[in-house]
């Protein structure tokens, strides 16, 4: 399978990426739960569950007949959000103050363990709310991704979220989603730390579905007074 080699990269940080933005849960009505009842919003639909995998030790080896269909032999099923090691691929590798990799920035080594995913899942579509946004809220350690065989982004950066404009490629109805996932990219050396290194969709997938017009980010700003008695 051939890839752009982003994950080598250090001009290429995400690809069709929306904007970093503050969190929010938009919803036409009111959230008991704005925390943990994230699902409970009308304009959202989870993707967690039973996705299939294929797991491979390098792109090498892997078809990319994934992208546009099932994926075939191989694939078998997996829970996302979830690390593939703690599924029986690979194995558990704890690092300190050494690299996971040996130290050639921003290059990885060619034996790149991947892990190819698809999910088929329904989507309708409504009319008051035409827009769709497919979110990653973290991946380990990079990944591209595609929309019924139409090819949406690439993104790194493990512990941040990755939101996709994918409303020009959304069916209503039956749609085929595809990531391909590499443990190791330049921000390999930036993410290092004490820790367990575990690969794979690690935290939630889900779509929004949004209006037109929106309110896409906010802040918030502190006054503090000149002698920083109060704020």
């Amino acid at each position: 399978m051939l890839i752009p080699n982003h994950h080598e990269n250090l001009a290429v940080l995400h690809v069709n990426t929306l904007p970093a933005r503050s969190y929010y849960v938009p919803a036409a009505v009111p959230l008991t739960d704005v925390v943990n009842a994230r699902d409970d919003s009308d304009r959202v639909q989870s993707l967690n569950g039973t996705w299939r995998m294929r797991f491979g030790t390098s792109i090498r080896g892997l078809d990319d007949a994934f992208i546009a269909a099932d994926g075939g032999p191989g694939f078998e099923p997996t829970v996302v959000p979830g690390a593939w090691q703690h599924n029986g691929y690979d194995v558990h590798q704890y690092t300190n103050v050494r690299y996971p990799i040996p130290l050639d920035p921003p290059f990885v080594p060619w034996d790149n363990p991947c892990a190819a995913y698809t999910l088929d899942f329904e989507h309708v579509g409504r009319v008051d709310l035409p827009r769709t946004y497919l979110l990653f809220d973290g991946v380990d350690s990079c990944f591209h991704v595609w929309l019924n065989g139409h090819y949406i982004g690439y993104s790194q950066v493990t512990h941040a979220t990755s939101e996709f404009d994918v409303t020009d490629f959304l069916r209503n109805g039956s749609n085929h989603l595809a990531v391909l996932v590499l443990k190791w990219c330049d921000g390999t050396y930036l993410e290092d730390q004490d820790k367990f290194r575990t690969s794979g969709i690690i935290r939630d997938v889900y779509l929004l579905d949004r209006p037109e017009k929106v309110l896409f980010d906010y802040f918030t700003t502190t006054a503090i007074r000149t002698e920083f008695t109060c704020a």
